[in-house]
């Protein structure tokens, strides 16, 4: 008789298990407390995303909270910005972590600069500053 085994049992692929990984080290840098405070449950959802190395979830669920019907406000913008800079981050798409981050500081997101030192271990900062737009 062959039981299926719990969602939980099944081991990750190898790719995911070091995407899992790189999420764990970024958000050992930044803080996952940070982000976890939002007031958009999309937003929350996201970080959790990150932090169990579901990537792909996580950039999705940040995404439709930027563009959801009620536009994203002051700390909870800047939030979701950091949240897709990390997720990029740990998926090594360098150039959208960047700009991401970079929006995240711009709008004000304080633990920002801690995701910028990191990111500058291993790749380098764009050569022009992103610009606000309701696509970011």
């Amino acid at each position: 008789m062959n039981a299926a085994r719990p969602a939980s049992a099944v081991p990750l692929p190898a790719r995911h298990r070091a995407a899992a990984r790189r999420a764990k080290r970024v958000l050992d840098v930044v803080g996952a407390a940070a982000l976890l405070v939002a007031t958009s449950p999309l937003l929350g959802l996201a970080a959790l995303l990150v932090r169990a190395g579901r990537l792909d979830d996580a950039v999705f669920a940040a995404q439709r909270a930027l563009a959801g019907d009620s536009p994203l406000r002051g700390r909870d913008l800047a939030r979701a910005h950091a949240i897709l800079g990390e997720a990029y981050a740990a998926q090594r798409r360098d150039d959208l972590a960047w700009h991401h981050t970079l929006l995240a500081k711009e709008l004000g997101f304080a633990e920002a600069q801690k995701m910028i030192d990191y990111l500058s271990r291993f790749s380098s900062p764009p050569t022009t500053q992103p610009v606000l737009s309701p696509q970011n």
